[in-house]
């Protein structure tokens, strides 16, 4: 009995990376802002913030001298590249192998490059498949059915490399496991594989401020439709005299029509509810306060205009 792994990490490192595509509900987006996108460090701080203190330091007891391999292989850049990948896309895997004088080599793979079948016993692989070279199989779509450079299929008693789909050599396995070990993060009985640390909360929460900032900027783009309105100025008149010091023209400042009428800014009815809260006369200092909707219109020529 055992667990097959699929392959993990493919929606993940695009998060971590801060490269995902935020989904949008194309309910408020203009055209031309639909493919704006933003970035939020959050999903990668979740990693970050654990797999910086994280250290690997050395195997006591060392009987089988493994801290000797471990610092030939680069014993620095091996731990931090499998506990990164392992905290992302829940699993890594370690890749063992022999160079040309029979001493052994440790290589590092993220999820999304090896698969196998987990022994529920011992957390080990009684079966495994890794890529370890991608090719060109990275820059081209799936559908034109670009295959692996370089391959691995692991079982219990051999290891068989395989180049362009074509086995080129057989390795015998003395160990009683497949030589792609896993290094797991927070496994449990329903997923043995463990869990990633972009959970799908912080996945929600990152999309959900994301979605936010690109309103803002769109609320930022047409923040003058609204003045414009209130001085009853029509949206696709231009701007004349109001020319600002970075270039930028002022949308608030009323110009004559086309027609050659100035703006009259809109009138706003009196509700029950306005008459309620409408401020009475002050008889203490004899001034009576009128509200903002029963001003008239300013003529052209009044100040009013020339302070705006």
């Amino acid at each position: 009995a055992g667990c097959v792994s699929p392959f993990f990490g493919c929606g993940h490192w695009p998060r971590y990376e801060m490269k995902n595509v935020m989904r949008d509900f194309d309910i408020s987006t203009p055209p031309s802002l639909k493919y704006w996108q933003s970035c939020i460090h959050w999903c990668a701080r979740a990693v970050d913030a654990l797999a910086m203190r994280l250290r690997f330091r050395e195997f006591r007891n060392d009987a089988f001298a493994l801290n000797e391999i471990y610092s030939l292989n680069n014993r620095d850049v091996l731990f931090r590249s499998a506990i990164l990948s392992a905290l992302i896309a829940s699993c890594s895997f370690v890749y063992i192998s022999e160079d040309e004088s029979g001493y052994p080599r440790l290589q590092s793979l993220d999820g999304g490059s090896a698969t196998g079948i987990l022994d529920p016993i011992t957390n080990l692989l009684s079966e495994g498949y890794a890529v370890l070279d991608w090719g060109d199989c990275l820059d081209m779509p799936l559908s034109q059915g670009v295959l692996p450079r370089r391959e691995a299929y692991f079982t219990r008693e051999w290891t068989f490399i395989l180049e362009n789909q074509r086995q080129t050599m057989a390795i015998r396995n003395k160990a009683p496991y497949a030589l792609l070990v896993p290094v797991i993060f927070q496994p449990d009985a329903a997923r043995p594989f463990g869990h990633s640390r972009i959970s799908r909360a912080c996945m929600e929460l990152t999309d959900s401020a994301l979605r936010t900032l690109k309103r803002a900027e769109i609320s930022a783009e047409f923040y003058s439709f609204p003045q414009k309105y209130v001085l009853g100025t029509d949206p696709g008149a231009e701007v004349e005299g109001a020319e600002e010091s970075d270039g930028r023209k002022s949308p608030i400042i009323p110009v004559r029509w086309k027609n050659g009428e100035w703006p009259c800014p809109p009138c706003f009815a009196l509700t029950p509810t306005t008459r309620a809260t409408r401020p009475k006369s002050d008889s203490s200092r004899n001034r009576t306060w009128t509200p903002m909707w029963e001003c008239s219109a300013p003529s052209p020529d009044s100040s009013l205009w020339r302070r705006i």
